[in-house]
């Protein structure tokens, strides 16, 4: 999990990061029994998918890292206002068509 993590969170050129990576690690959290951490690899897809301008993609996974994160943490934790600033405008996001070639 920690070596799709890596991979996931690297911006370079070379990045392996892609939308089938993140959902492989959802698999993987699903399979390990991980569901109440599920706020992780979400909030990596929303990014993986907006990065490759799959702007739906990405709003669906904000929105499940947002649902995962009021259960486990509440809205006060900094991690809510990532999602929150994606779900405002995904195509002006950061993040958007970061990965697209």
């Amino acid at each position: 999990m920690r070596d799709m993590e890596s991979a996931l969170n690297d911006w370079s050129v070379t990045s392996s990061g892609s939308p089938e990576l993140a959902e492989k690690m959802l698999q993987l959290y699903r399979k390990e029994g991980l569901e109440g951490f599920l706020d992780i690899p979400y909030g990596f897809a929303a990014l993986a998918y907006n990065a490759v301008g799959n702007s739906k993609q990405a709003v669906k996974y904000a929105k499940l890292a947002q649902e995962v994160i009021m259960m486990k943490d509440g809205p006060w934790t900094p991690n809510m206002q990532i999602w929150n600033n994606l779900l405002q405008d995904p195509r002006n996001h950061w993040s958007f068509k970061r990965r697209s070639k």
